[in-house]
């Protein structure tokens, strides 16, 4: 602020009166400080406003401040230095000036990079105003976890910050699709190596002895992690059923179906008397190009000219009558005798069967029969049809385990794997139960019993395989998601400073749960409740959050004080009345009429970071007084203290008078000074106005 102030010419004269006018002055009663503005959200001006100033002339003229630089209060002003200035003039051409400054800063958050195998939405690089949003993208065969940032900045805050998780792009992959009824994978593919492929890997296929493979024999990993072409399947090659109808005087068991499966036995048995005519049983085959064929053309029951169970004798005709038995129908691995019947009755399927008793023979579940299904005891104590075996043609049936979330431990920006939580890992095989390994995690394979105890943060894929006694394969793969708890950026207060001590992260950029920042301040500063530090740890509602708090409250870091203290016969300036803060500087002053026997009469001393001043003490402990003892010849001098030989105290006004008929050369009155002089250094005398020389 600049006041300008012009008095008009006096001259002395003799009776120390002043003619001329008095002097006025014209005065900024208030004028705005200089500041920094910061542009709002996503602007890059901001609009300025301030009190308008005020002014008074002590003539009781008034006056109006003018403005004359600058754009008006309430403009809209650009990121710069801008200088605001009014002028007031009172009638006279006296004039002062206000003038103030401020700079409009924009907020804007660092230059941010566009993610590995990923870019920018656009292609170009974000706009970093704070409020603005960046986008990204990954590119082919890549998603994306996180595909915006957001530039926030607190409330009072001199620096914006990137919000959110920074986005990271993972490789797409295909899961191996699981073989089903037949399917094999092709040996030395990358199927049989991995439980997931990633983009452009190829997976192939093909169909076990009586299948025929329909669909794409290849199928490849497409950009959005799903395969290009429909997973292929494996159909049973059939027989027809018909084309070896019941023969004549016998039986046929075994294929009831119309159509019936690779593999499957068709049994013939003759009545009693008659005998089949070539091998009995027929077995659905595959003739190598994907049609159904039985192993042989219909059979046929041809009579005999033979009496079975006599045996003659010229000497002797002996006769043996006796019932035809079968030894016990041998159990198939992996399989079961259901039942044996004789006439309608169930007999004991473990003792010998009477000719004629049928049996029929299952397999455990998980396994596919081969051979017949129904045996019959016959005439010559054999059985008919093939000795039926169980084989597994089919993979295991894996019972995968849920996705699940886990959230980081206190401190940690990894989450504890508890495996036991879902191993282990069963797989289901008929009447079978087995044990999945470990295969993979995240694509990468695992050997042994190698397992992690910590996950870093993100999703991560954990695949399992089962394999049978027979070779096939099933697997399975599920997600574990490691999320952390993060509370916002905390930041220091103005004059102070914020530092991680506990935990990860940083404190203004985003510590996890479980994280603490101390809190100090500058030299000169303490904490508004008398700490010299204090502790913010980030907390969480519950532990299912990512959402994290800071407990407590923002301290604020107020300046150091140091009480003005009353000095006899002395006083402060350049304070405020009743304390000053750190590294005030004041003034300790005598009073008019005092000074110190130690010091000078005024000193500088500052209010330091202890709240004690610096410099010495001010000792106001002598008077200042002036020399007196004076006398007038022809005159009188007042009051009597003047004519004493003691010095007078400061502020003592002698006055001077002649007597009559004499006049007075000099001052008519001295005053003794601050300094213990006297204001008029003048000699005063009286002389008659007509003198008469002895």
């Amino acid at each position: 602020m600049l006041r300008e102030c012009r008095r008009s010419d006096q001259n002395e004269q003799l009776l120390g009166q002043w003619s001329g006018e008095e002097a006025y002055c014209e005065v900024f009663d208030s004028c705005p400080p200089s500041q920094i503005i910061y542009a709002d959200e996503l602007e890059d001006t901001a609009v300025v406003t301030w009190v308008e100033p005020t002014a008074s002339d002590n003539s009781g003229e008034t006056v109006i401040p003018v403005q004359t630089q600058g754009y008006p209060s309430g403009s809209r002003f650009s990121q710069n230095y801008h200088v605001i200035k009014y002028t007031v003039s009172d009638s006279s051409g006296l004039s002062s000036t206000c003038t103030f400054t401020f700079t409009v800063q924009v907020l804007e958050c660092p230059v941010l990079d566009a993610p590995d195998n990923g870019d920018y939405v656009g292609g170009q690089p974000c706009q970093r105003s704070y409020g603005s949003s960046c986008y990204f993208m990954c590119n082919a065969g890549y998603f994306i976890d996180n595909n915006v940032l957001r530039c926030e900045a607190q409330p009072g805050s001199e620096e914006a910050l990137w919000m959110g998780t920074p986005p990271t792009c993972t490789v797409e992959t295909c899961e191996v699709p699981p073989l089903d009824n037949g399917m094999q994978y092709v040996i030395n593919t990358t199927c049989t190596e991995q439980s997931q492929l990633e983009l452009g890997e190829e997976c192939e296929f093909e169909c076990g002895n009586g299948f025929n493979l329909h669909g794409s024999e290849i199928l490849t990993c497409g950009i959005d992690g799903e395969w290009q072409q429909q997973a292929p399947v494996c159909e049973v090659v059939t027989c027809i059923n018909s084309d070896i109808p019941k023969p004549l005087h016998g039986i046929k068991s075994g294929c009831p179906y119309d159509d019936e499966k690779y593999g499957t036995v068709c049994r013939f048995t003759c009545d009693i008397g008659y005998l089949p005519s070539g091998s009995v049983p027929r077995t659905c085959l595959d003739d190598g190009d994907g049609n159904g064929v039985w192993s042989g053309g219909p059979v046929s029951c041809t009579g005999e000219n033979k009496v079975l169970g006599i045996a003659s004798s010229l000497d002797s005709r002996l006769f043996y009558c006796g019932r035809w038995t079968c030894n016990p129908l041998e159990v198939p691995v992996n399989g079961f005798i259901e039942s044996c019947r004789l006439g309608g009755e169930e007999t004991d399927v473990s003792t010998k069967q009477d000719y004629g008793t049928t049996c029929n023979v299952l397999c455990n579940s998980g396994y596919t029969a081969q051979g017949a299904t129904s045996r019959r005891c016959l005439a010559d104590e054999g059985w008919d049809g093939i000795a039926q075996s169980c084989l597994d043609l089919t993979p295991p049936v894996l019972n995968c385990p849920p996705d699940r979330v886990i959230f980081a431990l206190a401190g940690q920006s990894k989450a504890e794997l508890h495996w036991e939580d879902w191993e282990p890992v069963k797989a289901i095989d008929g009447s079978i139960q087995i044990t999945a390994t470990l295969v993979s995690i995240d694509s990468v394979p695992v050997s042994g019993n190698n397992r992690p105890a910590f996950s870093d943060e993100g999703s991560h894929i954990i695949s399992y395989r089962a394999t049978d006694m027979a070779g096939f394969m099933a697997t399975c793969s599920f997600e574990v998601e490691v999320k952390v708890t993060r509370c916002a950026p905390l930041y220091p207060p103005s004059n102070g400073d914020v530092t991680l001590y506990l935990g990860q992260g940083s404190c203004e950029g985003g510590a996890v749960y479980g994280s603490g920042c101390l809190i100090k301040c500058d030299k000169g500063y303490i904490i508004s409740d008398g700490n010299l530090t204090t502790e913010r740890y980030c907390l969480r509602m519950s532990d299912t959050t990512t959402v994290g708090y800071w407990n407590g409250t923002q301290p604020e870091c107020d300046a150091v004080t140091c009480a003005v203290p009353d000095i006899m016969n002395g006083h402060v300036t350049g304070c405020p009345p009743i304390e000053a803060q750190y590294q005030d500087q004041c003034e300790f002053e005598c009073d008019d009429g005092y000074r110190s026997s130690t010091t000078d009469k005024v000193i500088l001393r500052s209010c330091q970071a202890n709240a004690t001043w610096g410099n010495i003490e001010l000792l106001c402990d002598i008077i200042v007084s002036c020399p007196a003892n004076i006398s007038l010849k022809y005159g009188s001098v007042t009051p009597d203290i003047c004519t004493k030989p003691d010095p007078v105290p400061f502020d003592t006004e002698c006055n001077f008078q002649c007597e009559s008929g004499f006049r007075m050369y000099g001052p008519y009155s001295q005053i003794c000074t601050s300094d213990g002089s006297w204001n008029n250094q003048r000699s005063v005398r009286c002389e008659g106005k007509y003198w008469v020389y002895e």
